[in-house]
């Protein structure tokens, strides 16, 4: 009981130093402090429920069964964020098929010859994410 107490006091001791890295976080966090981040708090908060419920065992597996929980947690926002450069690359093709389609009809030649290469590169780029996005994901729609 002894190695209980002083595990759980131990594990809420951690918790409460790592606790305000998280609550910190603003858009402005770089993807590996907010990996790093995430890791802090499952395998934290894991140690102390493991804690809680099976002492020091259950304080170890707790903490690992946190860090697998974070590291789904960080695969969830890697996908997010690639989704989301995926349709603002998608944007951009847009805005500039609407271009070459005013250019067009202008009749400016050489700027035409430019907003179609960057079309080629673009959809290039959105082809590669999608292939990315389907291999790294292929369970999730």
């Amino acid at each position: 009981m002894k190695y209980a107490t002083i595990t759980i006091t131990l594990s809420l001791i951690l918790n409460q130093a790592f606790s305000p890295l998280t609550h910190a976080q603003t858009q402005s966090t770089e993807p590996a402090e907010t990996k790093t981040q995430n890791d802090l708090v499952g395998l934290g908060s894991g140690a102390l429920l493991g804690s809680a419920v099976g002492g020091p065992v259950g304080g170890v597996i707790g903490g690992i069964m946190g860090l697998f929980i974070s590291n789904d947690v960080n695969n969830d926002n890697a996908l997010a964020q690639a989704k989301s450069e995926l349709k603002e690359t998608k944007l951009q093709l847009l805005a500039l098929q609407r271009g070459a389609d005013a250019l067009i009809l202008q009749g400016n030649k050489q700027s035409i010859k430019y907003v179609r290469i960057k079309q080629r590169v673009l959809k290039t780029m959105i082809d590669l994410r999608s292939k990315a996005l389907q291999q790294s994901n292929p369970t999730r729609p």
